[in-house]
């Protein structure tokens, strides 16, 4: 029954969809949390949230062609990304993984656009974006400046028209951003939450 409703792309759809992550984000704010900039459950749980909402959102434009009108086709993305994230058992909430998953897809989403786009200046925008969102992912988990690798073989492998700039921004931004944010977050004291390791962590969780 449930499933019919996301049949097609529409308001019912997609209120539903929201109210399941909210109820997730609510879940989440209640247990044990690892990593953090705040203290507060509810402006983590709001923080929760706002990267499901973007990490759904970013799934949408992923899991279809721009150029499709959303209302002539199905939604079930919608119903499956909730579902799958209330699926997978957890006991303590590390926001390192909910905040980069997000900007990584939100990465994907510009470069998915990038790659559609003809006018040169907004494939930059776009491509640019995406570099600083990986790089954000970075700061926060080392291991995601792998990442970088997509857009960079997507830039290689497909047939488009290539312009230097596309590569400088891929190469340069993250070289520019990282430095900079870990100077900047060292001056204020707050460098420990700068490029935490997936490995490092699991290893230290088990050593307990």
């Amino acid at each position: 029954m449930i499933a019919k409703t996301f049949e097609k792309f529409n308001y019912t759809s997609a209120a539903i969809s929201v109210l399941f992550l909210l109820g997730i984000s609510i879940y989440y704010s209640t247990l044990e949390i690892n990593w953090s900039f705040a203290e507060s459950k509810t402006l983590n749980g709001i923080l929760i949230f706002g990267a499901l909402l973007l990490s759904n959102y970013a799934i949408d434009t992923v899991t279809r062609q721009v150029t499709i009108e959303r209302s002539n086709r199905n939604a079930y993305h919608l119903l499956l990304y909730p579902l799958v994230v209330m699926s997978y058992p957890i006991e303590s909430v590390d926001m390192r993984f909910i905040l980069s998953s997000a900007a990584i897809w939100a990465a994907w989403r510009n470069v998915r656009i990038f790659f559609e786009l003809n006018n040169n200046s907004k494939k930059i925008k776009r491509l640019f974006d995406a570099c600083v969102l990986l790089s954000f992912s970075s700061l926060m988990i080392l291991e995601n400046l792998i990442m970088f690798t997509y857009p960079l073989l997507a830039l290689v492998t497909a047939n488009i028209k290539r312009d230097l700039k596309h590569y400088l921004i891929i190469f340069m931004t993250p070289l520019i951003i990282l430095p900079s944010a870990y100077v900047l977050l060292s001056f204020l004291s707050l460098d420990s939450y700068l490029f935490s390791s997936y490995f490092f962590c699991r290893s230290t969780s088990s050593d307990r």
